[in-house]
């Protein structure tokens, strides 16, 4: 009788066990399905204000940063502004050989986005912005060139 009771416990343990590991399986399942596309490795976010304040410090290295989306190429996808704080100078996050593009629903909600801070190439004519190859999209559309941005390599919806 007592090895019955015994018995009886640890397959009820192992029920609770199996139950609880199922339950944190599923979150996880859930947590990688919040990552849009490519892959998020970074788990410090490094704030825009610090990026905007001493660009040079960062350019070439690889961060994780973290904003609301307040705008998206109608194109392709290929770039996201987000708000830094003030309202006329968004920071950016593209794609310049669209080798990563944005999703659609990003818009309006909080992201991470992991990639390397880049600077234009000061020797390229800058202007305001910057035609998207002739034939991929409509006339006309045009994509902002920024003078620091970051060249994405994954990112997560938050909210």
């Amino acid at each position: 009788m007592k090895y019955f009771q015994i018995l009886l416990v640890f397959l009820f343990s192992v029920l609770l066990l199996t139950c609880a590991m199922q339950k944190k399986l599923e979150e996880a399942v859930v947590e990688k399905a919040e990552v849009s596309a490519g892959t998020i490795t970074l788990l410090e976010v490094t704030p825009l204000a610090t990026l905007l304040e001493k660009p040079a410090e960062y350019i070439g290295k690889t961060v994780l940063i973290e904003g609301k989306v307040t705008g998206r190429c109608s194109g392709t996808g290929c770039w996201v502004s987000l708000d830094s704080g003030n309202p006329d100078q968004p920071f950016y996050a593209k794609s310049p050989d669209h080798s990563f593009l944005f999703p659609a629903d990003c818009v309006n909600k909080t992201v991470r986005i992991e990639g390397e801070f880049q600077v234009q190439n000061p020797e390229v004519e800058t202007k305001d912005t910057l035609k998207h190859t002739e034939g991929e999209l409509e006339e006309g559309h045009t994509c902002p060139m920024p003078v620091y941005y970051l060249n994405p390599k994954g990112i997560k919806i938050m909210s």
